[in-house]
Formats: C-alpha cells, sequence, structure tokens
C-alpha cells in the first residue's frame, strides 16, 4: 500500500486516534501512554502548565513527523 511521506497535519491534530484509525495500534497506545504520563505529571508532580503544553505539542509534532513512519512499520 501506498503510504505518504512527510508531515500529517491530521495525525498532529488528533494523534493516538490518528494511529488508531490507521491501525498503528503499538503507536497509538505509546502515544496515548506518554500523554497520559503527562497529564498525571503535571498534577501529580506539579509542572508548570507552559511546560506542560511545550512538551503535548512536542509529542503532537513527532506524532505529526513519524505517523507515517509508523504507520508504514504498522503495514509490514
Amino acid at each position: 500500500a501506498f503510504v505518504r511521506e512527510g508531515f500529517s497535519l491530521w495525525a498532529f491534530l488528533f494523534s493516538f486516534v490518528w494511529l488508531w484509525a490507521q491501525r498503528a495500534w503499538l503507536a497509538g497506545f505509546l502515544t496515548l501512554v506518554a500523554l497520559l504520563l503527562l497529564a498525571v505529571a503535571r498534577t501529580a508532580i506539579g509542572i508548570a502548565p507552559p511546560l506542560a503544553l511545550a512538551l503535548q505539542l512536542a509529542v503532537a509534532v513527532g506524532v505529526g513527523l513519524f505517523g507515517h513512519d509508523w504507520r508504514r512499520a504498522a503495514l509490514t
């Protein structure tokens, strides 16, 4: 199957939901775990909201950049 190269805006916006829709189950699960850990760290440890937002954006950008690669890997 043909999988596009480059940044995916939909993967950036919807992260783990997009990965699950593309059947990249493991990548979607690990992304969800990373986002949940960030949420727990924000409340339990007291991470400042700007830092938490920056980390969440970093995860979203990572999914946007590597989402197609993870989708391709899930196909094999």
